[in-house]
């Protein structure tokens, strides 16, 4: 398994550590590519911890999608079809040696690619999102606050060129992750930092404003019930959420299956689930996020 990952890919976060015009070079350019190994992984449940070889660390967070067939050249058209899966993870960056290397024109992988820098949540399949892959809120809290949000329309590259591209130099095998950029808002984590990872599902609007609902549980989409677009009334069931095969009913709807019920929600489940404490328990966080202790 390799890991790829595409450097400054939204507009925001060039903006946020590069000039004017290195910002203006960057959105004319092609993705900007690299590398991480197997070892950069952390698997969904287990902690970051802190390494000692650099002053600072930062969180970047992104869209991960998993590779689902082997494929060289893809042409862009087609490379939807080389991804089913797809995720929310973070890049830890060691800020200040990337500040060296890239001052002396190096290469990233000692500040990128490090044992543990890569976390990752539980894939799900695209399918199941409700919406187009171009189309995907996200956010990250640090200690209850919002730092980071991104929405994949405002990627300078999207996921299908990013695919064609890299297919250009590298094989692409299945099980390849590739890490698709990160929005504006990174910032350093220390010992005893808790990040949340929520996505929104789906956006609302009334006569005067709109908002964005997240999941309140963990679990599939079995059934949408008001097709986007369509107007709900309150207290209206848009989606149910539940587990593959479980039964469920909808109120005021012939009832679909017996019990036991899945839960009513609004839309799919969060794909993030990162760095927790390493414990069994579940942490006090909404049901869609999950809280990760880093050490």
């Amino acid at each position: 398994m390799k890991i790829l990952a595409v450097g400054m890919n939204y507009a925001e976060h060039i903006d946020e550590l590069h000039t004017k015009a290195e910002l203006n070079s960057l959105l004319h350019t092609d993705p900007v590519l690299f590398s991480k190994f197997d070892s950069s992984i952390i698997q969904p449940g287990r902690p970051f911890f802190v390494p000692d070889f650099a002053a600072r660390f930062d969180y970047e967070t992104e869209i991960v999608i998993k590779i689902a067939r082997v494929g060289k050249d893809i042409s862009e058209r087609f490379a939807h079809r080389y991804y089913d899966e797809l995720t929310v993870g973070i890049d830890f960056t060691a800020r200040d040696l990337q500040d060296e290397l890239r001052a002396k024109a190096m290469p990233w992988e000692c500040c990128k690619g490090f044992d543990g820098s890569a976390a990752i949540g539980k894939f799900i399949n695209k399918k199941e999102l409700g919406c187009d892959v171009q189309d995907i809120h996200f956010h990250m809290d640090l200690n209850g606050e919002l730092k980071q949000s991104g929405h994949t329309a405002h990627m300078i590259h999207t996921i299908d060129h990013i695919i064609a591209h890299a297919s250009k130099f590298f094989t692409l095998k299945t099980g390849d992750l590739i890490f698709t950029g990160t929005p504006a808002g990174i910032g350093p984590v220390k010992e005893g930092d808790k990040i949340e990872l929520e996505q929104p599902l789906f956006s609302m609007e009334t006569g005067k404003s709109s908002f964005e609902e997240l999941a309140k549980y963990s679990g599939t989409v079995l059934k949408i019930v008001i097709p986007a677009g369509e107007e709900v009334k309150v207290g209206e069931v848009v989606a149910v959420v539940g587990e593959p095969g479980e039964k469920y009913e909808i109120p005021g709807a012939p009832a679909a299956a017996a019990a036991p019920a899945a839960k009513e929600e609004k839309v799919e489940e969060s794909t993030a689930d990162i760095l927790n404490d390493g414990k069994d328990e579940k942490p006090a966080a909404a049901a869609d996020s999950v809280a990760d202790e880093v050490f």
